[in-house]
């Protein structure tokens, strides 16, 4: 304990005292006391109410940090023995709609009130209440002190609100994002299933009345014209599956000439077909080939490139195939 001076002026003694330096120096039986200390002992035992009644508080913040009713209502019931005299003492919080009181708490003459904001705006009433009369001091019967407490308690009780709120206002905007992202992979997984019903349409209605049509053409038309009919009949083909667009997406080395060319080699298409239809000669679309394969990182190895590119457009239109999965969708 700190070592106390009998000298009731000396005030940097007072400052060095801890709280269980005020226990003991408010017990009645404490040695130190003489008759002309005995107010600041009582000065001394309202402080010890203070620090009581904060360390209450702290207590019930902890204990019902999820609860703002059960809060509110502990620390009602923390104010009267905080107070000069706790055994008349009685309490009501009036916040919003709800009342918090002590349960003996009724009107009286003898009240100290505090208004309570909440974001600037009123929005409740803190009331302590004397039931019997008691000796005049700085407000009626309460002390200077006591006012200062109960403006603190009303303030400490406002932000405890406006924390509670936040909090609410968080977990509700929360929840009602997780309602979004649902409705949102919802509606994403209705349009993945709407746009493959329509590629499904365009193929069938490729397979079934243009293909065969192109086909009945390439019957009846001279040689040299029929590889336009693969031509068009590889376009269509890229419709269905849009060869062009991934293979730009997929390799963007790759000039819009060479993408053409890779396209007429997956449908099948010679060196001389396609040279023909790009009036080059066939040594042109060689050396075309050459640096595609290169490109596709091909070089050294015996790939066939009609086989590589069906099956690398096959397996990249496999994996776009699966639709959105849970990642996709990230707030």
């Amino acid at each position: 304990m700190t070592e106390l001076t009998t000298n009731a002026s000396s005030s940097t003694d007072w400052q060095l005292l801890s709280y269980q330096d005020l226990t003991h120096l408010c017990r009645s039986d404490c040695p130190f006391w003489t008759p002309s200390a005995c107010d600041l002992r009582v000065a001394l035992r309202e402080r010890l109410k203070e620090l009581s009644f904060l360390l209450g508080v702290l207590q019930f913040e902890e204990r019902y940090s999820d609860s703002l009713p059960d809060l509110l209502q502990g620390i009602v019931h923390l104010v009267p023995p905080s107070w000069q005299y706790p055994e008349v003492c009685q309490v009501r919080l009036t916040l919003d709609d709800e009342c918090y009181q002590t349960n003996d708490f009724r009107e009286s003459r003898w009240v100290q009130r505090a208004l309570i904001y909440v974001r600037g705006q009123r929005a409740g009433l803190i009331e302590i209440v004397y039931l019997d009369e008691r000796p005049e001091s700085s407000e009626g019967p309460f002390l200077r002190e006591e006012r200062d407490l109960l403006d603190a308690i009303a303030r400490h009780i406002g932000k405890m609100v406006e924390r509670s709120q936040l909090e609410q206002q968080l977990k509700t905007e929360r929840a009602a994002l997780r309602e979004a992202n649902i409705a949102l992979k919802q509606v994403l997984t209705q349009i993945e299933g709407e746009r493959r019903k329509i590629y499904d349409a365009i193929r069938t209605n490729v397979e079934r009345i243009l293909t065969p049509t192109l086909r009945a053409l390439a019957s009846v038309i001279p040689v040299e014209h029929k590889g336009y009919i693969a031509q068009l009949q590889s376009q269509l083909e890229d419709l269905v599956s849009p060869f062009v667009s991934q293979m730009s997406r997929q390799f963007t080395n790759l000039t819009p000439a060479e993408i053409e060319i890779c396209n007429m080699v997956r449908g099948g298409m010679t060196t001389k077909e396609i040279a023909r239809l790009r009036r080059v000669a066939p040594a042109t679309v060689s050396k075309q080939r050459e640096r595609i394969r290169r490109k596709l990182e091909l070089c050294g190895s015996d790939t066939n490139l009609t086989t590589h590119l069906v099956m690398l457009i096959t397996e990249s239109g496999h994996s776009q195939s699966k639709g959105l999965s849970d990642e996709d969708l990230v707030f």
